[in-house]
């Protein structure tokens, strides 16, 4: 059997914690990492499945009625953490606009 990584708590806690290293090869990776998930749970939500929930509570959601308005969001935070890695101003410059669309994604769903 595969284990569902989406669903656990100390999955997302890494990844949270890879994105906020010092170290740009953790942080590299950890978005590599959610980049994977979004990928998964779009392919899940095609077969009609829903979100990911930890025991916790919902740790990421996902909802074929909204699935292109998420997928626009999580692709805008993709991204623009990997635009911040950069480190030329003529790059970061034309991706900042995208962060007004995660906040008000935020305040959406």
């Amino acid at each position: 059997p595969i284990m569902d990584l989406k669903v656990k708590e100390t999955f997302w806690a890494i990844v949270q914690n890879g994105l906020t290293s010092s170290d740009p090869l953790s942080r590299k990776r950890c978005l590599y990492l959610l980049h994977r998930v979004l990928v998964s749970v779009k392919q899940l939500a095609s077969n009609g499945k829903k979100g990911a929930m930890a025991s916790g509570g919902w740790v990421f959601w996902w909802s074929d009625s909204h699935g292109r308005e998420l997928q626009a969001s999580w692709d805008d935070l993709v991204l623009l953490l990997e635009t911040l890695e950069e480190k030329q101003v003529h790059i970061i410059k034309p991706v900042k606009s995208r962060l007004k669309n995660i906040v008000s994604a935020m305040n959406t769903y």
